[in-house]
């Protein structure tokens, strides 16, 4: 996201995050020497995935900028993961 923001103009930095909750099948996959599909948790396949997309306000720009798979999560802990997310974002620029 950082090489991706630097090449944005100034006016095109000024973002909205938007949060959509998709569902998934959960299996678990062998790729690239990593394991696929296992939540946020780490503790059972996801059956969902959150996924975080920025849109800016003054231009056709958007893009994704995290996928995070969940077989559960609390109000909590999804507040403080999109607080982190915004202040990521902000401190590239956003």
């Amino acid at each position: 996201m950082l090489k991706k923001s630097s090449i944005l103009l100034s006016h095109e930095r000024h973002v909205t995050l938007m949060v959509d909750e998709i569902h998934i099948e959960p299996f678990f996959d062998f790729k690239g020497g990593n394991v696929v599909g296992a939540s946020y948790e780490g503790t059972a396949a996801a059956t969902s995935a959150f996924v975080f997309m920025i849109q800016s306000i003054l231009s056709s720009y958007k893009d994704v900028v995290h996928i995070m798979n969940v077989y559960t999560i609390t109000a909590d802990a999804l507040h403080l993961f999109i607080k982190k997310v915004i202040i990521g974002l902000e401190d590239i620029g956003l």
